[in-house]
């Protein structure tokens, strides 16, 4: 029996008397996961087991699935920013490792930047070096981990970096979990995300911005039950999350417009400026609308968001 097997970009054929008995068994799925102010960022993969490969091996301009069997799938209960430029809104991704050069990777999160107008993917790089840690230099496994930075500058931030371990090399890729607070009402909890006022202001007349979550607590049974409110200038999304596929060579399916709503914003100056964005009230009528008030900079937003389907 010829087993033919996919391995960082590789086709590899096994050869031999190869019984069901002697297959070795199936590598578990393991969670890294890092929680800041009660809302997660998780990678789920199978901790594929490392054998004599490495990461390094993955040729340049090439993509690996970060495992076998299932995809590796990033789930945001917040924001992800990514070198405090680009933006990831919260929701289900399936996620890929690239190789963008010699000593520099890409963790593609696959959709995650079509809501947000920055292009289909996003990107959060990394760099490529040698693993230390405790002596020793590889794990018989994948390994996905987040470890915190040391210096946190703001206090409504959790800096972080992604570590990803295969075989001798890692990959480290820096990003940030943004801080959320919550209010709840009417049969939804309402995240708002505490982004900082200046990278807020520089996207609103460029890009929209994923500024809250709003999660209901019943409802359809085919319907979502997770949506995003962006922001921009001149007005407001309601748009669903979406949901990768498992299969780690499925198409990722378009987003689902049916259930996207637009709203108004009204622009007051106000008097005390807000160094993030600042959720001060909320309020979901079902079936009605969605209503938001909040602070960025020296400016207050109210945004009002029909729910009905237009006619």
């Amino acid at each position: 029996m010829r087993l033919r097997v996919s391995i960082l970009g590789r086709s590899v054929i096994v050869a031999g008397a190869i019984g069901v008995a002697a297959l070795p068994a199936r590598a578990q799925r393991a969670t890294a996961e890092s929680t800041w102010q009660g809302k997660s960022a998780a990678f789920e993969y199978t901790a594929t087991r490392v054998g004599k490969h490495s990461v390094d091996e993955l040729p340049v301009g090439e993509t690996w699935r970060l495992g076998s069997g299932p995809a590796t799938v990033l789930t945001l209960e917040a924001p992800l920013l990514i070198e405090g430029q680009e933006v990831i809104a919260p929701g289900r991704y399936r996620a890929q490792l690239s190789r963008r050069a010699e000593d520099q990777f890409d963790v593609t999160i696959e959709g995650g930047g079509r809501l947000v107008g920055a292009g289909d993917n996003a990107e959060l790089k990394g760099n490529l070096d040698a693993a230390t840690t405790t002596g020793k230099t590889t794990g018989k496994t994948l390994e996905m981990k987040f470890d915190v930075a040391v210096e946190q500058p703001d206090a409504e931030l959790r800096k972080l970096a992604l570590i990803i371990t295969f075989g001798g090399p890692r990959v480290t890729a820096p990003a940030t979990l943004i801080g959320t607070i919550t209010k709840k009402g009417g049969g939804a909890a309402i995240d708002g995300f505490k982004l900082p006022a200046e990278f807020v202001i520089k996207r609103l007349d460029l890009l929209p911005t994923p500024i809250a979550t709003v999660t209901l607590t019943s409802g359809s049974k085919d319907a979502p039950k997770s949506f995003n409110v962006l922001l921009s200038e001149k007005e407001a999304q309601f748009v669903a999350h979406d949901a990768a596929p498992t299969d780690a060579f499925a198409p990722v399916p378009a987003h689902d417009r049916q259930w996207d709503r637009k709203g108004t914003v009204t622009w007051t100056e106000i008097a005390d400026e807000a160094t993030h964005f600042t959720l001060d009230d909320a309020k979901w009528e079902k079936g009605k609308q969605l209503t938001l008030v909040a602070r960025v900079g020296k400016r207050k937003a109210e945004i009002v968001i029909p729910l009905k389907e237009a006619k």
